[in-house]
């Protein structure tokens, strides 16, 4: 009897465990399948997020911190507090920016270094990370006040032409593959004005150019 009951609870055990796989399955196969429809949402909060930013310009000013928000007065306090409630929404679109991504993608990882590479601005081309990339061959600090996720980042983003987004995943891939087609070419001139062109020099500069977008797509995804 007792042999029985032990492979019959085991038998039970093993129904489960795959009944809960197979849920998992599920859940992963219409996480992607709404994937772009769930980031699409994202992308009209993010805007919406952007439009109140730009309307706190007026009470902020030349303002940069919180202590000049007071020194400025109520009205300039209490935009600075509005602020950094949207840069919190903000933080938080980001992160979840790269988890829907990667449902749709299939790897969080790999999402994640495709949100950092052009995920974020729709011109990428003329702003964040690859302008300057092309310009000095240096990738972007994100440390950097104009391109970390904090104040500064915001209202660059409410006070100029950049246009931010959250692209579907085809989109994303789209992007990304136009812009590491930019960045080789912006390698290989570099290179051949330096005399350094060439098959093995090329490939060891784009070896440790993304193991630099790695670290950095890291610290990103990381806050």
């Amino acid at each position: 009897m007792g042999g029985a009951s032990t492979q019959y609870f085991a038998l039970e055990r093993q129904a489960l465990v795959l009944a809960v796989e197979d849920i998992g399955a599920r859940l992963s196969t219409t996480r992607a399948a709404f994937a772009d429809t769930a980031l699409a949402v994202l992308d009209a909060e993010l805007h919406t997020i952007v439009a109140k930013v730009r309307d706190l310009e007026p009470a902020l000013g030349t303002v940069r911190t919180a202590e000049q928000a007071i020194r400025k007065g109520s009205d300039a306090a209490a935009a600075w507090a509005t602020l950094a409630g949207y840069v919190d929404e903000y933080r938080r679109l980001r992160g979840l920016q790269v988890s829907v991504t990667a449902d749709g993608h299939g790897d969080h990882a790999d999402a994640a270094a495709l949100v950092a590479r052009a995920g974020r601005y729709a011109n990428t081309e003329e702003h964040d990370p690859l302008k300057s990339y092309i310009a000095t061959g240096t990738e972007v600090d994100p440390d950097e006040p104009a391109y970390a996720d904090g104040p500064a980042h915001l209202r660059w983003i409410a006070g100029t032409d950049v246009l931010a987004w959250v692209p579907s995943v085809p989109t994303l891939r789209a992007a990304a593959e136009a812009t590491t087609k930019a960045r080789n070419a912006a390698d290989h001139e570099r290179l051949v004005a330096k005399g350094q062109a060439g098959p093995a020099a090329e490939a060891r500069h784009r070896t440790q150019v993304h193991r630099d977008r790695q670290f950095i797509a890291a610290r990103q995804a990381n806050g």
